[in-house]
């Protein structure tokens, strides 16, 4: 892990006090020519352990990814699955894969792991591998269909003694009832729909499968211009705070959950009100905030 630069300016300052041949160069000042430059090559070093910790991540991530049977080696596979086509033996007869790459045929753009424990006879690790398909702001599950190939891709592919289940929901619908004030400068309509726009964009940079976090989502409001607080009011009716609305494993949605601080998210993904069908009763952005000026 990279050092702090001030570590590093104190060990070079150290390590100059021990060296009979540089002290004449004595001064406490900060600002004194050598203790300068004893800060610009802290601040070098610094900046080059830096790079190697990123590069050595990016090598273990890489490495995981390649490992076979490795919970990343499947979310990397689950990219690879392509639609509609069927899986060949390669030539040494080690491996399963396709004839050729056909990008229009990998559906799968986002893809995550979570590992549980399931009680039987005996113990057993399940691995659950999550997916969606689609672009941030627009992700969408597998149809029935597709979950089903795709599942069967797992099958033949996992190792022996894998347990691995396939997971593709409708995304879970946000519900941010708050009260947002602010300075007066625009109408009302104006600041509703810029709020709302800044919860869609949260909504879209949340990476898949991540942690939601009330905090975040009150910041990204609070950084709308004009915007002077985010309440959410005790007597408010409906009730106000940041509520979510999952689907379960039948596409059925369920009742709404307050989120006290964070969550994971049961889809991988949040998103809007569609405001019809399951979602009829449930609000969209604009239709859960109170605007009001201050």
């Amino acid at each position: 892990m990279a050092r702090e630069i001030s570590t590093i300016y104190d060990e070079i300052i150290s390590e100059k006090s021990k060296r009979l041949e540089l002290k004449e160069h004595n001064s406490d000042s900060r600002v004194s020519i050598y203790n300068g430059w004893a800060y610009v090559v802290a601040v070098a070093i610094h900046s080059f352990e830096v790079i190697l910790d990123i590069f050595k991540d990016d090598i273990e991530q890489i490495v995981s990814t390649k490992v076979s049977g490795t919970a990343p080696y499947y979310v990397s596979k689950a990219y690879e699955f392509q639609d509609g086509d069927n899986l060949t033996v390669s030539d040494d007869g080690l491996s399963l894969g396709y004839d050729s790459v056909d990008e229009s045929k990998r559906i799968i753009t986002r893809a995550s792991y979570e590992q549980t424990t399931v009680s039987g006879l005996n113990l057993d690790q399940q691995l659950i591998i999550k997916v969606a398909k689609g672009e941030p702001g627009s992700l969408i599950p597998l149809s029935p269909e597709e979950k089903v190939r795709f599942s069967s891709y797992l099958n033949d592919i996992k190792f022996a003694g894998t347990n691995i289940l396939a997971v593709s929901k409708i995304g879970d619908v946000l519900i941010p009832r708050l009260t947002v004030f602010h300075n007066g400068s625009l109408d009302d309509s104006v600041i509703l729909t810029n709020v709302s726009k800044a919860i869609t964009d949260f909504s879209k940079e949340l990476t898949f499968d991540s942690s939601f976090y009330v905090s975040k989502l009150l910041a990204a409001i609070m950084a709308v211009p004009n915007v002077t607080d985010v309440f959410n009011d005790p007597v408010a009716v409906p009730a106000q705070g940041v509520f979510i609305r999952s689907y379960n494993d039948s596409g059925v949605i369920q009742p709404e959950v307050e989120v006290e601080r964070v969550t994971q998210l049961e889809s991988g993904y949040v998103r809007e009100s569609t405001t019809i069908d399951q979602e009829v009763s449930t609000p969209n952005f604009a239709g859960s905030l109170v605007i009001k000026s201050e």
